[in-house]
């Protein structure tokens, strides 16, 4: 198996693997089974919801962040790609 940036495995690791620990297996291996590619249109912006995200260190509130209910998908313009 190839690491990459990532390096090694430490002992720490290793120690964990040794009593089965799957964490980390679960951190580092997926697979992609598809890509879904939405289009978010100027009319659309209505159908998501926004979320406070409090103030910077400075002061100044932060900007407001746009939630997606993934019920109401196929509202939007959507593509899937199977892989």
């Amino acid at each position: 198996m190839a690491y990459g940036i990532k390096g090694g495995k430490s002992n720490y690791e290793l120690d964990r693997e040794s009593r089965t620990s799957i964490s980390r297996y679960r951190k580092i291996k997926a697979e992609l089974t598809e890509i879904l590619l939405l289009i978010f249109k100027k009319d659309d912006m209505d159908l998501l919801s926004t979320m406070k995200q409090g103030r910077n260190s400075n002061g100044m509130p932060r900007p407001e962040k746009y939630m997606l209910d993934l019920e109401i998908i196929d509202k939007f313009e959507n593509y899937i790609i199977e892989l």
